[in-house]
C-alpha cells in the first residue's frame, strides 16, 4: 500500500468537508499498519472536531447508517464504516457489537468474538451483545459455550423469548428432547403467537411418534404462519402416520400450492395414492417429482411400479430401466425387471437381473422369493425350494412366498407340508376364489387309509399343481378313491 498516497487523499478529504471519505481513507491505512501515528492522529483530529462541531444525535446517525448497509447486505461495507467509526466512538457498545454481527455473517467467527468481548468489558449486561455471541459460539457448533450465553440472557432479563427458543433448538441437535420441549413452552409463555416454537414442537413430537401432540403444534403454528410450505408438509406426514389420510392428502397439496416444485410432497401423494392403489394418480405426482429432479431414480422405480399394477408392462419396463441408468444399484428395479423376464418366460434374462438385484439386497424376501419362481421354470427345484425357505426364515409372514412354497411341494410329492403351507392363500390377495364349505369334514392330517377323497381343485392349483404326484402320494397313503372337481 503506497502510505503516503492514502494519507494525502485521506488529508485532501478532510480539509473539503468530506469528513466520511476521509476516515475511510484513514481506516484502510490502519488496516494495514495499525500503528502508523499520522492516520490515528488524524483520526483523532477528525473526532475532535466532531464532538466539538456536531450536534447531539450526530453519532447516532453515523451508527444508524451503518446499520442501514447491513440491512441492505452490504456486510464487508457496514464492516469497515463500524471500524471506522470505532476510531471516534471507541467505547460505543453498538459498534463493536455490529462489528461481530458482520464478523460473524462473513464466517470470521474469532473475530466476531473478539468484538462481543470488547462490548462486553465495555457493558456487561448488554442482552443483546450476549445473545449474538451465544447464536455466534451456536453456528459454530460450541453448543455448551452458546448455553451459557443464553442464560445469561435470561439472568438479565428473564422475558427474552428469542433466548428460550435458541436453547430449544440447541437441545433439540443435542437430542435432550426433554429440555427442548421446556424451553419451547418458556418461549411460549412470553410470546403465544411465536409460530417457530409451535412448528420446531411438532416436529419434536412427531420424531418420537407422539403423533397427535405433533399435530396439535403445527395446527397452532399454522393459524400464525399459514403460508409455511414444510410446515403444511410435516402436518401432512403426521395425519399419514395417525392414517387420516384424507386430510393428510390436504396438506400436502395446500403445501404444493404454495411451492409447486417442493417434491418431498409430491413424492409423499405418489406414496399414498400407490397405497390407495389409486395408481394413475401416484403416476401423476410422481411424474412432478420427476418434472423437478429428472434424475430421482427412486419416483422412476415407483412409476414403473404403479404401472406394473396396471398392467402395463411395457411402460412398467421403461421406467425400471430408465431408474437403473440413473442408480445401477437399485434393487428393486433389478428386481422387479426380473419379475417381468420372469413372466415373459426369459428366465435367461430374469436370473441374471435378480441375482444382481441379491447381490446388492441379500435379505430381500421379494427377490428371493422371484429366484425361487425362477429357478422353479428353469427344473432347478432343489434350489427353488432354498429360496423360498430362505425368503420365509427371514420372514415368516411373508404370505406370497408361502403361497408359492406350497404349490412347489404339492407338485413335487410334500403333500402334507404342501396343503399346511397352501393355508395362506387365503391370506394372499392375488387369490380371489372364496372358502367354500362342505356337509363331509375337511381333512385335519388323520390317516387317510380307507377313505374317499373329494378334491376341489380351483384354477390356480389345478394349474400349478402336478396330478400325477399327488395321486400318486394319496393312493401311497392307502386312501380308496378320489373324486377331483376343478373350478372353472
Amino acid at each position: 500500500m503506497e502510505i503516503k498516497r492514502f494519507l494525502k487523499k485521506a488529508k485532501m478529504h478532510e480539509r473539503n468537508g468530506q469528513i466520511k471519505q476521509a476516515i475511510q481513507n484513514f481506516q484502510m491505512i490502519l488496516d494495514v499498519f495499525p500503528k502508523n501515528q499520522e492516520a490515528i492522529k488524524g483520526l483523532k483530529k477528525i473526532r475532535a472536531n466532531i464532538v466539538q462541531n456536531s450536534p447531539v444525535d450526530s453519532k447516532q446517525d453515523e451508527i444508524n447508517t451503518v446499520i442501514s448497509l447491513y440491512s441492505q447486505g452490504k456486510i464487508q461495507q457496514s464492516l469497515q464504516s463500524a471500524k471506522a467509526l470505532l476510531n471516534i466512538y471507541p467505547n460505543e457498545v453498538m459498534l463493536f457489537n455490529l462489528c461481530g454481527i458482520c464478523y460473524s455473517d462473513l464466517g470470521q467467527f474469532n473475530k466476531s468474538i473478539a468484538s462481543y468481548k470488547s462490548a462486553l468489558k465495555l457493558q456487561p449486561d448488554c442482552v443483546e451483545v450476549h445473545f449474538n455471541l451465544g447464536n455466534c459460539y451456536k453456528t459454530m457448533g460450541e453448543f455448551e459455550l452458546a448455553i451459557v450465553c443464553y442464560k445469561q440472557v435470561l439472568r438479565i432479563n428473564s422475558s427474552y423469548d428469542k433466548a428460550y427458543f435458541n436453547l430449544g433448538i440447541i437441545y433439540t441437535d443435542l437430542e435432550q428432547s426433554g429440555l427442548a420441549i421446556l424451553n419451547y413452552k418458556e418461549a411460549l409463555k412470553i410470546n403465544p403467537n411465536y409460530g417457530q416454537v409451535y412448528t420446531n414442537l411438532g416436529d419434536i413430537y412427531k420424531k418420537e411418534g407422539q403423533f397427535d401432540e405433533a399435530v396439535e403444534n403445527y395446527r397452532k403454528a399454522l393459524k400464525i404462519i399459514p403460508d409455511f410450505t414444510e410446515l403444511h408438509y410435516n402436518l401432512g406426514a403426521a395425519l399419514c402416520a395417525l392414517e387420516n389420510v384424507n386430510e393428510a392428502i390436504k396438506h400436502y397439496e395446500l403445501a404444493l400450492k404454495i411451492k409447486p416444485d417442493f417434491i418431498e410432497s409430491s413424492f409423499d401423494l405418489g406414496i399414498i395414492y400407490n397405497n390407495l392403489k389409486k395408481y394413475e394418480m401416484a403416476i401423476k405426482y410422481f411424474k412432478q417429482v420427476i418434472k423437478y429432479r429428472p434424475k430421482n431414480a427412486e419416483a422412476h422405480c415407483n412409476i414403473g411400479k404403479a404401472f406394473l399394477n396396471l398392467d402395463e408392462t411395457s411402460k412398467a419396463k421403461i421406467y425400471f430401466e430408465k431408474t437403473l441408468e440413473l442408480n445401477p444399484h437399485d434393487a428393486e428395479a433389478h428386481c422387479n425387471l426380473g419379475k417381468l423376464y420372469l413372466d415373459e418366460h426369459l428366465t435367461g434374462k430374469a436370473l441374471s437381473s435378480l441375482e444382481k438385484s441379491l447381490e446388492i439386497s441379500p435379505d430381500h424376501i421379494n427377490i428371493l422369493s422371484n429366484l425361487g419362481a425362477t429357478n422353479e421354470q428353469l427344473g432347478e427345484i432343489d434350489v427353488a425350494f432354498n429360496y423360498y425357505e430362505k425368503a420365509l426364515m427371514i420372514n415368516p409372514e411373508f404370505i406370497e412366498g408361502r403361497f408359492n412354497l406350497s404349490l412347489l411341494q404339492l407338485g413335487n410329492g410334500f403333500i402334507t407340508e404342501g396343503f399346511k403351507n397352501y393355508e395362506s392363500r387365503w391370506k394372499y390377495e392375488k387369490f380371489t376364489s372364496h372358502r367354500r364349505q362342505f356337509s363331509i369334514p375337511r381333512w385335519q392330517g388323520e390317516s387317510l387309509r380307507g377313505k374317499n377323497i373329494l378334491l376341489w381343485q380351483n384354477k390356480v392349483l389345478a394349474m400349478n399343481l402336478c396330478s400325477h404326484h399327488l395321486y400318486l402320494s394319496l393312493k401311497s397313503w392307502g386312501v380308496m378313491s378320489v373324486l377331483s372337481v376343478q373350478l372353472s
